[in-house]
């Protein structure tokens, strides 16, 4: 696995743990808007690549399908060293 990989974090604890979370207590990118997320029927995840971190919810509208980060993604490592170089 390198760091290009992008990876579905399965523990909402490890998610919870995120510096960016903790210091700034984002709501809309936590575990628990997660939950809020699923028993309202949709489908989302969390994801990390490379000091990036977001979760994604998929919302079904009248206008399509598409994908939800509110507030997000998260940087979680100093700017000059996330992955935002390589876009």
């Amino acid at each position: 696995m390198s760091e290009d990989d992008v990876l579905e974090i399965v523990d909402p604890v490890d998610w919870e743990k995120s510096p960016v979370l903790q210091d700034q207590g984002i709501f809309l990118q936590s575990a628990l808007q997660k939950r809020l997320c699923e028993s309202l029927g949709q489908s989302t995840w969390l994801f990390r690549h490379a000091g990036v971190r977001a979760l994604v919810t998929k919302v079904q509208a009248r206008r399509g399908t598409f994908f939800f980060l509110p507030y997000g993604p998260l940087l979680v490592d100093d700017l000059e060293k996330t992955s935002l170089k390589s876009f």
